[in-house]
C-alpha cells in the first residue's frame, strides 16, 4: 500500500514537472487557471521563464527524492541527502 502511495505521489509530482516544461516552451494550456487575477481584470504576475524552469526542476527533484529515498531505482542509494531533503519536502 505504502508503495501504491509513492508511485501516485511520484506520477503527480512528474506530471506537474511536465506541465510546467511544457508553460517554459510556450505552451499556454491551462495558464489561464493557474495564474491569480485582479479584481480590474489582468493577471497578477506574469510568468517568467527562469522561474519557471526552476519549479519545473524543484518537482522533478522531489519525485526523484521520492524514489531513491524509498529505494525504488536500483542503481541509486538512499544517504543522507535525500533522508534530510525528503524531511524538508514533507
Amino acid at each position: 500500500m505504502q508503495q501504491l502511495f509513492i508511485y501516485l505521489s511520484f506520477i503527480i509530482l512528474g506530471l506537474l514537472s511536465v506541465l510546467h516544461f511544457y508553460w517554459l516552451f510556450g505552451g499556454r494550456w491551462g495558464i489561464q487557471f493557474s495564474l491569480p487575477e485582479k479584481v480590474e481584470g489582468g493577471t497578477v504576475f506574469t510568468l517568467r521563464r527562469i522561474e519557471t524552469l526552476a519549479v519545473a526542476i524543484g518537482l522533478m527533484g522531489m519525485a526523484s527524492i521520492l524514489l531513491i529515498q524509498n529505494n525504488l531505482i536500483p542503481f541509486l542509494t538512499p544517504n543522507t541527502f535525500t533522508k534530510w531533503s525528503s524531511i524538508i519536502i514533507m
